[in-house]
């Protein structure tokens, strides 16, 4: 690929006997990421708690949080298209890597305040997702040249992210009460550089390819959004995926913590409630991947949202923490197969020299409203007792189980006969 001034871009070779080794490097860097950026989700809102004890405080880092990640999430896709999914991934890794580094940094001079944080978060999340954003691409390109089925690539990626994130929750739930939190971020910027030296083992040869038409990113953005916006079930997709997300946006970043360190609850309880949520989608990732090509999407769909939401209501309706732990890790079952079953759709029609324009674009939507979600929810639970967002959050998604599922049934059903005639 060249750009306007004529050099010459890298991108993915030929894999000479459709070798798997690329797919394995690309998901292992996954692991070592998530791994690292698991102990961040840990420590970030408890530092937040320690230094003002306010959830409106604890929302407003989150949404900062959120920002960066919509704007990774926006342009990432767009960036890979343009540059090359690995020098992507590479160059956002690298730079949210060195950007963390600064809270331990400046928590060692005492320079750490809310407005430091939010600036940090945004950041930070800015380039992580944009990393993020060309690894899926990038895994998605080497299992196609690999002859892996993308779909169970994809729910592969997924289910790392979720294991990688399970191993860090736990290493957070032994280090939290030991360790100085801001000292804890020291790993997460670790993971982000171990993980860019990690893609640069995915080999490439150069090629020349069209470069892409003027007008800079946010061009690129636009073909994007009206190459999805044509597309009834990518429209469709995009819609479902800001909706869905933002209502549980603020799960993690406000409700988790608070739960988490309210009275009663136990040492590292944060990182209990965490883990049982991760370790719910990592069961529900682990069976959809199995269960792929023998059961119908849009009924799996329907499954999952149903399951979440009731999962949502019964977690604020018992009372003891461990039975809180039972119900989040069914909303987690519940969860964890959405993002590859609505994948599935945006692959399917989204011409492949749009993949990750449009991806990104679905990303984005998925975190269009989390800025938003997690103020309002830091805001609501100033005053407000703390189950009215978890309950909340369990009405939306149970209310749009059946029709979402319905409106997709035609679509999903296209990729079921897909793939029950061979198709990948």
């Amino acid at each position: 690929m060249t750009d306007n001034a004529g050099a010459v871009r890298a991108e993915p070779a030929d894999l000479a006997g459709r070798s798997r080794a690329p797919l394995y490097v690309v998901l292992g860097s996954t692991a070592v990421n998530v791994f690292g950026s698991a102990i961040t989700v840990v420590a970030v809102p408890l530092l937040v708690l320690h230094l003002t004890g306010s959830a409106l405080h604890l929302g407003l880092v989150g949404a900062f949080e959120a920002v960066g990640l919509v704007l990774g999430n926006t342009f990432g896709g767009a960036l890979a298209d343009r540059f090359g999914a690995r020098r992507t991934a590479i160059g956002g890794s690298s730079a949210a890597g060195l950007i963390l580094m600064l809270i331990p940094l400046l928590g060692g001079f005492g320079a750490l305040n809310v407005a430091v944080l939010c600036a940090i978060g945004l950041a930070a999340n800015a380039c992580g997702s944009t990393g993020g954003m060309a690894r899926r691409g990038l895994v998605n390109q080497v299992a196609e040249r690999a002859g892996v089925n993308v779909d169970r690539a994809e729910s592969a990626y997924q289910f790392l992210l979720s294991a990688g994130y399970v191993g860090g929750l736990a290493l957070a739930g032994l280090l939290a009460a030991a360790v100085d939190l801001p000292t804890l971020i020291w790993i997460d910027a670790g993971s982000f550089l171990l993980t860019a030296a990690v893609v640069t083992a995915v080999r490439y040869r150069r090629v020349r390819q069209a470069a892409p038409d003027g007008g800079g990113l946010l061009a690129d953005w636009l073909d994007g959004l009206r190459t999805a916006w044509r597309q009834p079930p990518v429209r469709l997709a995009l819609i479902a995926g800001c909706v869905i997300s933002g209502v549980a946006a603020a799960t993690g970043t406000v409700v988790l913590p608070l739960y988490g360190t309210r009275p009663g609850a136990p040492e590292g309880g944060l990182g209990w409630l965490l883990g049982a949520s991760t370790v719910g989608s990592l069961l529900g990732l682990g069976l959809y991947t199995l269960m792929v090509n023998r059961v119908s999407r849009w009924a799996a769909l329907l499954a999952c949202l149903a399951v979440e939401g009731a999962a949502m209501f019964a977690f604020v309706a018992v009372p003891t923490f461990g039975a809180r732990l039972v119900f989040l890790a069914l909303a987690g079952l519940g969860s964890g197969p959405v993002v590859p079953l609505v994948m599935s759709l945006i692959r399917r029609f989204t011409p492949e020299e749009m993949h990750g324009r449009v991806l990104g674009l679905f990303f984005a939507a998925a975190t269009g409203l989390s800025p938003l979600a997690n103020v309002v929810a830091g805001a609501i639970l100033e005053f407000a007792p703390l189950w009215t967002v978890p309950a909340f959050q369990g009405a939306v998604l149970l209310g749009l189980s059946v029709p979402l599922a319905l409106r997709m049934r035609a679509a999903m059903a296209t990729l079921d006969a897909q793939n029950e005639s061979g198709g990948t």
